[in-house]
């Protein structure tokens, strides 16, 4: 019985695997092993939609399925100015149809070449109505595009390269529809060794802008990272060089820079106790006019050793070694320093920091040596509702100077551009004329007049940002200009410092500051302005459910003129008062009075928003703002509202939009207003 149950088992087994299997199989067979059944690849079933492009998949070459869809734009913008008595009204009308396609693939082998391929064809027709030409039109064809493809991307080095042209149009502040084009292509080379992986990127951009004012922008980047770790070290290498040619209504203008830091960080110890950071840094800027001529070349160079050594869990020290050399056109600074540090951290509580410093300057050959300690001490505790913390400080700087009168550059001195706050340089004694302001990365040189302003008061020098330009709220700026050093002298500069926050209840933030200087000659020539300031700074916060608000009060008195009191309080109230609706207040009141001057400056900004998300195929939204600053030499207000909705229907989807701007300038007579409305509908066909 057990036989003819074996026999059926095997007619059964012989019957489903009747194909043939493989020699390595039958030779397991022959040898008495348990037969296994062959392992069959799955069969990728393609999904045939009727009237979708199928995939293209040959030998060689593979495009997957693209996405489809159509998109429709109408726009429609009227602007109204009064300039100087002078009217003019512009309106232009501006109809865009297209559509979009995205695909990716491969080419030869998925492991050789792969590519994500984006196209975005648009017809464009523009009608323009103003107040010097009645009605003119506009055809024109755009085809869109963005490349991205990687060779080898699995081998140890890998190629991407990159594409992309899109344009922009939009209205600038003469009231003409301005149009930017901008392509932009590059490649970069990735070596993934394990021991030095390096990156290594190239890339042009080039930015036409055509409308009331033509310029055009050509930017190449060269970029280089390097790292290397081993057991105890970790190195790396970054370097890049940019170089952009600007023209404006055919002046050009060129700026070239080029960042450089190998940095290198070793540990003596597996606990990291003790680590040496290391820093080669070189940077450097050329600015050039439209004949190539250099107008303004600077340079910098620093070596700096920092050793941060833990002895034990509450105390640590850190020591650090700096030499640097500044180079412009008109003056160099050498600087060598040594700082030392101590922190001792006393039953969880209190940190004591004792800092201790000296360096000397060289201005083209006027010697400064400079002398610093520090003592400060940090308290914190909770308290029965909250939390203190307190500090307190003193300082100590003596300085030798064995300088003559002469000039220095400041370079690269970092502010940040906010409307309710004031940018003073440091330094008294300033050429107006020599003040350059740039942003962070100091590749953007922005403009006198148009994007910011300047006044001289007293011996300082205020840098103001407009509020039209190009300077946006709380960006950081790097402000560089050339000073009058002052006949040698020495002298003692004591400082002290103290401060308390006291937070109750996670609601309420008590808080003040106060800080004191002043100085004492020793020998030399008296400056007619010796430091003797005194800043006092009183803050109440409270945070509560819904709401944010911060009342603060500042004075800030000094022989110089950047003197001044003003007072400020912001409000933030967040809350949803039903389901699918979030309510927004954001703003800020205050004033500044300068005691140097007598002015008075008063400024006060609102901004609301709401939005409604009634079902999952609606959404509404409106935002709306008011700003105004008015003062002696600045009277002018911002205000703005939008109104917007979102509708979704299966695979369409609508976008209608209002814009209203108004921008006011009483001290040039100027007055702007500008109305917008914008409708996208858009489909994916598959």
């Amino acid at each position: 019985m057990a036989r003819l149950l074996t026999l059926i088992l095997l007619i059964v087994e012989t019957t489903l695997l009747a194909k043939p299997v493989s020699s390595e199989l039958a030779s397991s067979q022959q040898r008495g092993d348990v037969a296994m059944k062959p392992i069959k690849p799955l069969v990728k079933k393609t999904k045939k939609v009727a009237g979708v492009p199928p995939v293209i998949d040959l030998r060689y070459f593979y495009l997957e399925r693209p996405k489809l869809g159509l998109k429709f734009k109408y726009e429609l913008n009227n602007e109204h100015i009064m300039n100087m008595g002078g009217d003019s009204e512009d309106t232009v009308g501006e109809f865009r149809e297209g559509g979009w396609v995205s695909t990716k693939g491969w080419v030869y082998h998925p492991v050789f070449l792969d590519f994500v391929l984006d196209l975005e064809p648009e017809w464009n027709q523009s009608s323009d109505n103003t107040e010097y030409n009645e009605m003119s039109s506009d055809r024109s064809f755009l085809n869109q595009y963005a490349l991205d493809a990687d060779l080898l991307p699995l081998k140890p080095y890998t190629v991407h390269f990159f594409g992309r042209k899109y344009q922009n149009s939009f209205r600038n502040t003469f009231s003409q529809r301005a149009v930017v084009d901008t392509d932009t292509y590059g490649s970069r080379l990735d070596l993934k060794y394990k021991i030095l992986p390096t990156s290594l990127s190239y890339s042009n951009t080039k930015v036409e802008r055509r409308g009331a004012l033509f310029s055009s922008q050509d930017h190449n980047h060269y970029d280089l990272a390097m790292n290397h770790r081993r057991k105890n070290s970790i190195t790396r290498l970054n370097a890049n060089y940019r170089d952009i040619q600007q023209t404006n209504e055919g002046e050009s203008t060129g700026i070239a820079t080029s960042n450089n830091y190998l940095t290198n960080t070793y540990f003596f110890q597996s606990d990291q106790s003790k680590k040496l950071m290391s820093d080669l840094v070189y940077n450097w800027m050329q600015n050039s006019d439209q004949d190539d001529s250099v107008t303004f070349t600077t340079s910098d160079l620093r070596w700096t050793e920092e050793l941060h050594w833990t002895h034990r869990k509450n105390l640590w020290t850190n020591y650090k070694f700096l030499n640097q050399k500044q180079q412009t056109d008109e003056s160099d600074i050498d600087t060598q320093s040594l700082a030392v540090s101590l922190q001792h951290l006393l039953y969880e509580n209190l940190t004591t920091t004792v800092d201790g410093k000296a360096g000397r300057f060289n201005y083209s050959g006027d010697m400064t040596d400079v002398y610093t300690g520090r003592l400060n001490f940090d308290y914190s505790r909770n308290i029965p509702w909250g939390t203190l913390n307190s500090t307190l400080g003193f300082d100590l700087v003596a300085t030798d100077r064995d300088s003559t009168e002469s000039w220095i550059w400041a370079i690269n001195e970092s502010h940040t551009a906010t409307t309710a706050d004031v940018i003073f340089t440091q330094q008294e004694n300033v050429d107006p004329d020599s003040i350059r302001v740039t942003d962070k990365s100091g590749t953007i040189v922005y403009i006198q007049g148009q994007d910011y302003t300047v006044e001289v008061t007293g011996k300082l020098v205020r840098i103001r940002p407009t509020l039209v330009g190009n300077i946006t709220e709380g960006q950081e700026l790097l402000v560089s200009y050339r000073y009058r050093s002052i006949s040698g002298y020495d002298d003692l500069v004591f400082g002290r410092w103290a401060g308390i926050n006291i937070f109750l209840w996670s609601t309420l933030r008590l808080s003040y500051d106060y800080n004191r200087r002043t100085q004492d000659i020793i020998s030399g020539t008296e400056p007619e302005s010796p430091v003797d300031d005194t800043f006092h700074r009183a803050q109440a916060r409270v945070i509560w459910k819904w709401t944010d608000t911060t009342v603060s009060y500042d004075v800030y008195e000094t022989t110089l003129s950047s003197a001044r009191k003003s007072w400020r309080v912001n409000e933030q109230l967040r809350f949803q008062p039903a389901r699918g609706v979030v309510l927004e207040f954001s703003g800020y009141i205050g004033n500044t009075i300068f005691t140097y001057s007598d002015d008075r400056e008063e400024f006060y900004r609102a901004a609301t928003s709401i939005s409604w998300h009634p079902v999952y195929w609606c959404r509404t939204g409106f935002e709306a703002y008011q700003y105004e600053i008015s003062g002696g030499v600045q009277d002018a207000s911002n205000a703005g509202a939008l109104a917007s909705i979102d509708l979704y229907y299966g695979q369409w989807t609508c976008n209608l939009s209002y814009r209203y701007l108004d921008h006011t300038d009483e001290m040039r007579d100027f007055d702007r207003a500008r109305q917008s409305i914008l409708l996208k509908i858009s489909r994916t066909i598959w």
